[in-house]
């Protein structure tokens, strides 16, 4: 799934740039995730690194500050305190809103499509070079690329299938495409994981 930020409609103006969150509209208004606990907090720090380079993206981030309300150790808690109203806007996966349609009939959470390219999160399933029974692991990993477990997995995880057309006419299917950051922006910052997250630290946005 592609990430974003989320929010319930009205609440908020529509940003389409990560800049617009600077703004005033935006004071005391975002809940992130720290990078140091959370991999969806991780993704954030490099997508605003991959769009505005490395000391581009850190100043962007301090100059974010009084627009964040709080920053959690987990996805899950920062998404609680916006379920709860204790923050209108969240950065989360896209797919985020659809559970709320099924799950709740409830059409007001919104994804930002921001004119810049987003960062996507994909799960992995691989067959390791030690495996013990290869082949058997080889079945399992085309079970799991088969469409049927494709339409099984998104309908419960809540995460758009690797297979095309199993999200056709589906609640899945986006009514517009999203830009997506290619891995090459984002891959090259994670050697340097350790260094970034300690500047991360100094900012003391937390």
């Amino acid at each position: 799934s592609p990430l974003t930020f989320i929010f319930r409609r009205t609440e908020l103006p529509t940003p389409s740039r990560l800049d617009d969150l600077l703004g005033e509209g935006y004071a005391n208004a975002l809940a992130l995730q720290d990078p140091r606990t959370s991999s969806t907090g991780m993704y954030f720090l490099i997508w605003v690194l991959a769009l505005k380079g490395e000391d581009g993206g850190f100043d962007f981030l301090k100059k974010l500050k009084p627009s964040i309300r709080i920053i959690s150790p987990t996805w899950s808690a920062s998404y609680s305190l916006f379920q709860n109203n204790q923050a209108p806007m969240v950065f989360s996966f896209f797919t985020s809103t659809i559970y709320h349609y099924i799950n709740e009939d409830d059409s007001r959470y919104q994804p930002v499509y921001f004119d810049e390219p987003h960062v996507s999160s994909v799960e992995y399933a691989a067959v390791p070079e030690a495996c013990v029974n290869c082949a058997a692991g080889e079945k399992l990993v085309h079970f799991i690329l088969s469409a049927e477990t494709q339409k099984n997995i998104m309908e419960k995880n809540y995460m758009l299938p690797v297979v095309r057309g199993v999200k056709n006419n589906t609640p899945f299917d986006f009514p517009k495409a999203v830009p997506l950051l290619e891995p090459s922006r984002f891959e090259k910052f994670l050697p340097n994981k350790d260094a970034l997250l300690e500047r991360w630290k100094k900012l003391s946005l937390s």
